[in-house]
């Protein structure tokens, strides 16, 4: 199991790079000439309508959505913008609010597409410090995605079956590494483990409606993490009796 940490840590670490090259081809990223663009209602992932998880519509649907397409954005005061070049590549996904305009940068990095938002503020580019990745198998199936922020990560792994192109496994992971009073040398079916997770079987028979169910669970026991660390025992004075 501490194998699946090694990975999770791995992606992390690619994370501080990924913010770092994203802030430095803010300008470039911004600039890339589109072809054309989509437009959709503002969506709960930094991908939108691009967001490849397939738990969706089973275990999140009431906290997350993709976003729906719109022809175009009207008088809208939020919603999301997907460019795309000649070639049909997806260059830039920005977000509209009366507040501010922001937009992902869209770049491979360690063999995940990464999607890091950043927005302008005066005359620089700051951070989301939030960012998702994508990495797709060779028959261009999602093979995992995750959200990633400065603190944690939620991984979605999936498994497919050549014998049953309907019927897919999901590993979604939830991993905080500097979680308080965890230990990494726990396993995830151990109280201690910095992480969570939860083991789906989908049914991808119906296109239009992917169901499934929760096969096995490994969740953290809270109660141990909100205790407090152990106290030592309060010092023993002793006094001496004058001669």
């Amino acid at each position: 199991m501490i194998n699946h940490y090694q990975e999770l840590d791995d992606i992390l670490s690619s994370y501080q790079e990924a913010r770092k090259y994203a802030l430095e081809h803010a300008e470039h990223f911004a600039n890339l000439p589109s072809d054309r663009t989509v437009y959709s209602t503002p969506a709960s992932f930094f991908m939108g309508i691009h967001t490849p998880t397939l738990l969706l519509k089973i275990g999140y649907s009431n906290s997350f959505v993709k976003g729906r397409k719109l022809k175009s954005p009207n008088d809208r005061s939020e919603y999301m913008s997907y460019e795309y070049d000649k070639q049909g590549n997806l260059i830039r996904i920005s977000f509209h609010q009366p507040s501010y305009t922001g937009f992902s940068c869209i770049f491979p990095l360690n063999g995940f597409q990464w999607f890091v938002p950043v927005e302008k503020y005066k005359d620089r580019y700051i951070e989301h410090y939030k960012a998702e990745i994508v990495r797709h198998d060779d028959q261009g199936r999602v093979a995992i995605f995750a959200m990633i922020d400065t603190a944690q990560i939620w991984l979605e792994k999936y498994t497919y079956f050549e014998d049953d192109p309907n019927k897919v496994i999901c590993e979604q992971w939830n991993y905080i590494p500097k979680l308080a009073h965890s230990d990494k040398s726990k396993s995830i079916s151990e109280t201690g483990s910095p992480a969570s997770l939860w083991i789906y079987q989908l049914d991808l028979g119906n296109p239009k409606k992917i169901t499934g169910e929760l096969i096995e669970s490994y969740t953290k026991d809270v109660s141990a993490y909100r205790a407090k660390p152990p106290q030592l025992p309060a010092p023993q004075v002793v006094y001496k009796k004058n001669p």
